[in-house]
């Protein structure tokens, strides 16, 4: 560096704890004149006043109140907010162009907003299903157990312009209801064996018996993977003919006692006409493509 530099610049050393001399306190002067900042003291927020729901309850209470009108079958009772619906739309019929504005309007909008609302959960339960499978096999991968709530694919139901269904209802009563089913049609099946050993009547062909048609009836009701296909079906059936007669009793009375109905064990099924299987079979299972 020059000395007209150094002379400018003073021959003072700037570094680490010597900060240049025009930033350095000036004798004297107080380096912070408006003094040390004051502690904020945090306030606590202020209580919230109570909302006054009185006048809601009210308007509430007078909406739900029943009410004298005149439905489509004579007098009715209705609430207060049917009954003004149904003056806007008595009045929209007859010719009001206001109440007929206001009600096309309110019915659009909700419109609108049920297909969104479908149209969302559709979403939603088909990305459910493409995920199902994964998800579940990472689980059973890792010894985890597949929550009761959680819907099977099959038995969801997709209808266009409806809201997702659920086969059986709520899945968990579902899943009860599909094993009590189950249960039921494998009682059946026993039963119907019992039912054929112990026929003595005289028709000449090998009747068949309620409890078969009960048995088969309950296997077509339930979801397709609970189902035992015609194969499946003949195996069982074939095997319970093949128990020895005690250890079919046995099954059989442990069978309807696990269903609630110990009494039924000692129960034997009528014997049907061909003629009125025939007749079942001419219907069409539900859901069933014609």
């Amino acid at each position: 560096m020059r000395s007209e530099d150094k002379l400018r610049r003073g021959s003072y050393e700037i570094g680490y704890g010597k900060p240049p001399t025009a930033g350095q306190f000036v004798k004297g002067r107080s380096g912070n004149p408006t003094g040390r900042r004051k502690k904020e003291v945090k306030k606590e927020p202020a209580a919230k006043l109570p909302l006054d729901t009185s006048t809601r309850d009210r308007v509430l209470q007078f909406a739900a109140r029943l009410v004298g009108g005149r439905g489509g079958e004579g007098d009715v009772k209705m609430t207060a907010e049917e009954a003004v619906m149904h003056s806007q739309l008595s009045a929209a019929v007859k010719g009001s162009s206001n109440a007929q504005k206001s009600f096309l309007e309110r019915v659009e909008r909700f419109r609108a907003e049920l297909n969104a609302e479908i149209s969302e959960q559709h979403e939603f339960y088909r990305e459910y299903v493409r995920m199902y499978p994964v998800v579940v096999a990472k689980m059973q991968k890792a010894g985890e157990q597949i929550p009761d709530y959680w819907p099977h694919p099959d038995d969801l139901i997709f209808e266009e312009g409806k809201h997702v269904m659920f086969r059986g209802g709520d899945p968990v009563e579902a899943k009860k209801n599909s094993e009590y089913v189950v249960r039921f049609r494998d009682a059946c099946l026993l039963q119907s064996a019992k039912d054929e050993r112990c026929f003595s009547g005289s028709l000449k062909k090998t009747p068949v018996f309620l409890s078969s048609m009960l048995a088969a009836l309950a296997n077509r009701s339930l979801p397709k993977r609970l189902q035992l296909d015609e194969r499946q079906y003949f195996w069982r059936y074939y095997n319970s003919r093949q128990l020895k007669t005690r250890e079919l009793t046995r099954r059989l009375r442990d069978a309807w006692k696990d269903l609630g109905h110990p009494e039924w064990a000692d129960v034997i099924t009528p014997a049907l006409k061909h003629d009125a299987v025939e007749r079942w079979r001419a219907f069409r299972w539900p859901g069933k493509p014609g």
